[in-house]
């Protein structure tokens, strides 16, 4: 059984900390008429339960068609050099499908068990 010194040890009690990653995206550049590939840097915050919940929270409760991997990637994927910028709702439905897949995936690899 274990304790609450444990469960902290263990990172069981989340700040809104920032794990850094990066990834190869893929995709058609339009002025040079060819596949061409960056390696994107960014960020995924540490989301509390609470926060987690609240963005399903926040799309049932919209007025508007949201899409809930959409709020999930704009409340938790950030960018620049210290991760200090985020991208809004808007901006995360106009991203091209390779990065928004790279974030949702980045998104679900942190809060998935590791088998």
């Amino acid at each position: 059984m274990m304790d609450l010194k444990q469960l902290e040890e263990k990172g069981a009690f989340i700040s809104d900390s920032l794990v850094k990653t990066s990834a190869i995206w893929r995709r058609f550049d339009k002025e040079s008429e060819e596949a061409v590939e960056d390696e994107v840097s960014f960020f995924v915050r540490q989301a509390s339960w609470v926060a987690y919940q609240e963005i399903g929270k926040q799309a049932k409760e919209s007025a508007e068609d949201v899409n809930p991997e959409a709020l999930l990637i704009a409340a938790c994927i950030r960018v620049g050099e210290k991760g200090e910028e985020s991208l809004s709702y808007e901006q995360v439905i106009s991203l091209d499908a390779g990065l928004f897949n790279i974030f949702h995936n980045a998104v679900k690899e942190l809060y998935s068990p590791k088998s």
